[in-house]
């Protein structure tokens, strides 16, 4: 098998070629940490998501902001659609929301429908964000049922036991026909104290051992989901408040890879600390109670005490459109539809502790 050597010397060579390509890891831990090194670098990636984890596009938000009614009429929408030069077809975006929203006639379309199917996740695959990068960096698991032009293959850890060996080797069978053309053999990143066992919601964390059976929580894994959907980030309490076009403006600003950190609000309660997403153009979000539950349940054998004051080296994942309440998105100046846009950052984040 043909080497490509370290992981971002594979992914330059992968990132130029223009077919389908993937970087496929162990697990997700190594995925965690070659993207990790990628983002480092400014090498344009996709880090493939759960599956479960079904984002709904931002154009549909955007085609939807600003309507008063509870309903909108298919040559009205469609008219929307081509003025805001969205990036979907008006007559194929119509389409799509249609088929999501479940109602019978092709010319009227309910909000309220619509968006009690994306809070359900009960959306067709058309709806949903779709990668702008060639190249995905993935666990072999999560690439189960994918194909790929090319693949690079992230050297997977070599010493097996008897519970594990068989699981490896259909592990291995899966990367090894995920590429339709070639097959490359990648050395794998360092994930010296990489673990998800016991970690709420299976998350990764890399730690130091101190050798007394104490330890340092050194980075933890943050999820795209993890930025509260609840509220428009223009209205989350201890940012500053802007209009509704002043947010479409901001998520307009930033793209995928830009570098972003969380910073702790220091008016949350320790017990649930809340973390501000933040960015060079400002405040772009925060982070809810299950991101809290889960940061707390991974440090709490750290021999640091506290939460961390920041947590850095975290990367623009997309923008995509999350439902709520649609009495909070008429307060808003959002429209009737209860949908708006949430910024989504992710990455093997470095927790900064002082």
């Amino acid at each position: 098998m043909p080497t490509l050597g370290e992981v971002d010397t594979a992914a330059r060579s992968l990132g130029r070629n223009p077919k389908t390509t993937a970087l496929l890891c162990r697990d997700n831990g190594q995925a965690l940490v070659a993207s990790r090194t990628l983002s480092q670098k400014a090498i344009a990636h996709t880090l493939q998501r759960a599956a479960a984890d079904r984002a709904v596009a931002a154009w549909v938000a955007r085609s939807l902001w600003g309507i008063t009614t509870p309903t909108v009429s298919r040559t009205s929408y469609e008219t929307r659609v081509q003025n805001l030069s969205l990036p979907v077809d008006p007559d194929i975006a119509w389409r799509a929301l249609k088929r999501s929203e479940r109602k019978p006639g092709d010319q009227q379309l309910d909000l309220r429908s619509l968006n009690r199917a994306i809070v359900s996740g009960d959306v067709g695959d058309e709806l949903l964000h779709q990668p702008d990068t060639g190249l995905v960096v993935s666990s072999i698991h999560r690439a189960k049922g994918l194909e790929f032009h090319t693949v690079g293959l992230v050297q997977p850890q070599d010493r097996f036991d008897d519970l594990t060996r068989c699981e490896e080797t259909r592990l291995l069978y899966v990367a090894l026909t995920r590429p339709s053309h070639q097959l490359m053999h990648v050395a794998g990143p360092d994930t010296k104290g990489m673990s998800s066992k016991k970690n709420p919601e299976d998350r990764w964390v890399r730690r130091r051992s101190f050798g007394n059976g104490s330890y340092m929580t050194l980075n933890f894994e943050v999820r795209g989901s993890d930025i509260d959907p609840s509220v428009p980030f223009m209205q989350a309490k201890g940012l500053p408040t802007l209009s509704a076009a002043q947010m479409v403006s901001m998520c307009e600003a930033v793209r995928a890879g830009e570098p972003v950190e969380l910073l702790l609000d220091e008016r949350s309660h320790g017990a649930s600390p809340r973390y501000m997403l933040m960015h060079k153009v400002g405040a772009l979000g925060v982070t809810g109670a299950r991101f809290a539950n889960c940061l707390q349940g991974a440090i709490a054998i750290s021999r640091t005490h506290g939460v961390p004051r920041k947590i850095e080296d975290l990367w623009i994942e997309f923008v995509d459109t999350v439902a709520g309440d649609p009495a909070v998105s008429r307060v808003a100046g959002i429209g009737e539809s209860g949908l708006w846009l949430r910024v989504r950052a992710f990455g093997l984040g470095h927790l900064v502790w002082k």
